[in-house]
């Protein structure tokens, strides 16, 4: 799950029916820094505006996100996006409980400054967020293979795998350290 929330490449393809666009599918060079056993990663891209993502239709408003990303191992992913134009950031926090080899509980809470204080905004938002989440989930129990291996040669990867590259270096170092 740690995997799929850092990949950068998978937005235009998996979320289109919430908030990716197909003008996104180059993966444009993004600034990604490891300290110690944690990487973050900066990465702006485009999407639709918040008001939109929840919308099929094909009219709607393009704008440009702002997204950081922290992954600290073994279990957390920080997510924070800023919809500049919109005036709007989500801060949402997903931490993983493995369950067993092929199964894991999902912990996720998510900030957001644009939510007016009534039920149906709450609502609507929350409407959001599970949707999000169910493409990804829809996505990870079609794989066969749950694991995610840290041996670099058993799998292919492109540019926009930097930052699944670098937990893969973080996940073997923790490994390493708990042996000592």
């Amino acid at each position: 799950m740690a995997d799929n929330f850092l990949d950068l490449g998978h937005f235009p393809f998996l979320h289109l029916a919430t908030f990716g666009v197909t003008d996104d599918e180059q993966v444009p060079d993004y600034d990604m820094e490891r300290s110690g056993l944690s990487v973050r990663v900066e990465y702006s891209h485009a999407t639709k505006a918040l008001a939109d993502s929840m919308d099929n239709a094909d009219d709607f408003r393009q704008v440009e996100r702002h997204d950081v990303f922290v992954f600290t191992p073994p279990h957390h992913v920080y997510i924070y996006i800023d919809y500049a134009d919109e005036n709007a950031v989500l801060a949402i926090s997903f931490a993983h409980q493995p369950v067993n080899a092929s199964t894991t509980r999902l912990f996720c809470t998510d900030y957001r400054n644009d939510i007016e204080d009534t039920a149906e905004a709450r609502l609507e938002a929350t409407k959001f967020q599970l949707a999000v989440g169910a493409e990804d989930k829809a996505l990870l129990e079609r794989s066969h293979f749950k694991a995610v291996p840290l041996d670099q040669r058993y799998e292919v990867h492109t540019k926009a795998d930097r930052v699944t590259l670098e937990m893969r270096r973080i996940l073997t170092d923790l490994v390493a350290l708990a042996s000592e």
